[in-house]
This record gives C-alpha cells, sequence and structure tokens, in this order.
C-alpha cells in the first residue's frame, strides 16, 4: 500500500508540474495586485493571464474593447503598481478574450386555443395552479422542440 503524499511532494516527482505550478503561484499573485488596484467595475473584466518572459511584458486578458481602452490608458500606473510590489515589466499587452455566445433556447409559442385546452385538462385534474405559474405550458413547449 502506497503512503498518502502532499500535492507538493508529487508535484514535485514530476519537473514540468513544479514548474507551472511556480508559474501559476505568480499569476495569481499579479491578479491579486491587478484587481487591488483597479476600481471595483473593473475587476470582474479583465485577468492577467500570461507573462512573455522573453520581452518581459505581462499580457492581461480582458472582457471587450471598452475594458481595453481603458487599461490601455491606465497602463503606466498598472506597471507602477507591479513594480511597488517586486514584479518589474517593461510593458503591458492587453487581450480581448473569446466569449461564448449562448443562443437562448426558443421556445414555440403556444396559440390560444392550445392555452384554452390546457387550461381546460388543468381543471379537469383539479390543478389550476399548473395553469397559474405556467408549468405545463412550460413543460409543453419543451416537449415540443
Amino acid at each position: 500500500m502506497q503512503k498518502n503524499r502532499t500535492i507538493g511532494q508529487i508535484l514535485g516527482d514530476i519537473g514540468g508540474l513544479q514548474e507551472l505550478s511556480q508559474i501559476l503561484l505568480v499569476l495569481d499573485e499579479l491578479n491579486r495586485i491587478l484587481h487591488s488596484f483597479l476600481p471595483g467595475h473593473l475587476v470582474d473584466h479583465c485577468h492577467v493571464g500570461a507573462i512573455n518572459s522573453e520581452k518581459n511584458l505581462v499580457i492581461i486578458y480582458l472582457a471587450n474593447s471598452s475594458v481595453r481602452h481603458i487599461i490601455e490608458n491606465m497602463a503606466n500606473p498598472i506597471l507602477e503598481n507591479f513594480n511597488n510590489h517586486h514584479f518589474s515589466f517593461a510593458g503591458l499587452v492587453t487581450r480581448i478574450r473569446p466569449q461564448t455566445v449562448r443562443n437562448p433556447p426558443r421556445f414555440k409559442q403556444l396559440n390560444h386555443d392550445a392555452k384554452s385546452k390546457l387550461a381546460e385538462l388543468a381543471k379537469s385534474i383539479n390543478r389550476p395552479d399548473l395553469i397559474e405559474n405556467e408549468t405545463i405550458i412550460d413543460y409543453v413547449k419543451e416537449i415540443e422542440l
């Protein structure tokens, strides 16, 4: 039976994962510094996603071009703030992160006749609440697709 090992021991056994772990810790710290500096309305719209070590650049991913414009105008103060926390970068690069677009499900609209028949059904089984909160209508919409 194998003895329990800590995460640190497991990562230590696998060279590349230890390096990856260190990079993730640095990115996490940079995000903490960035988010503590930014105005509250921007925090959810940007994060440090990478470091280009060859060119000594910090790469910040943004939700949209409006946030990108604001962050690019704040580039020097952001870099100074990182420098105050002992992270010195030659520059800042912004990237807009792709957003997944989810189309809402499309339901067919029930015509008046269909709604009336459902109301009659609900009444016949003594369940008017099904029509009042549209539970049965929602169910029918789902099965029609």
